[in-house]
């Protein structure tokens, strides 16, 4: 017997903000645990890292409109947090590519997996411990500027309202 088209639920869409934080979410726990290779295991901090660079591209296609249009208007009238945020994540966009090149140049498991050899100059390995390691300052400066968004996306997606009641409006309470 076939159901009634009418009695299906309609499927919700999700909102671009609520992708954005299960994205951005994604991204953070994958972050967090590709940064210490002694929780994971350097096999996995290494296809952790990738795939984290992948994420990244991800978030980067997600938000190309803000990009774009920013780099437009970037010496003309802009906000002066809209100009740091580009600043910032220009900086950390360059500073995650340096730490992936020179992670992939000193990688013990990822390159053998592919049939290829790991440089054995010590100036990739340098440079990634430098550059990674030095990620934390760029990465809390971005989470800093985005705060209040991810408190208010968060209240909205993840908390139950009986959790975090949300407030009435005027013409809710009557």
């Amino acid at each position: 017997m076939k159901k009634e088209s009418h009695l299906k639920k309609p499927k919700k869409k999700r909102s671009a903000t609520q992708t954005n934080l299960y994205l951005n979410l994604l991204v953070f726990v994958v972050f967090i645990l590709a940064m210490d290779p002694e929780i994971t295991g350097l096999s996995i901090h290494e296809w952790l890292s990738l795939a984290f660079s992948g994420t990244l591209i991800v978030h980067l296609i997600l938000h190309w409109k803000w990009v774009v249009a920013v780099t437009k208007t970037f010496f003309k009238k802009l906000f002066h947090q809209s100009r740091l945020n580009y600043v910032l994540n220009v900086t950390l966009l360059v500073w995650f590519f340096i730490a992936t090149v020179s992670g992939i140049m000193v990688s013990r498991h990822l390159l053998p997996t592919l049939g290829l050899a790991a440089s054995q100059n010590p100036f990739w390995g340098n440079l990634h411990s430098a550059s990674s390691e030095s990620l934390w300052f760029p990465v809390i400066l971005h989470l800093l500027l985005h705060w209040k968004w991810i408190l208010q996306a968060t209240k909205r997606y993840l908390i139950p309202d009986k959790f975090w009641p949300r407030q009435q409006t005027a013409r809710q309470v009557r």
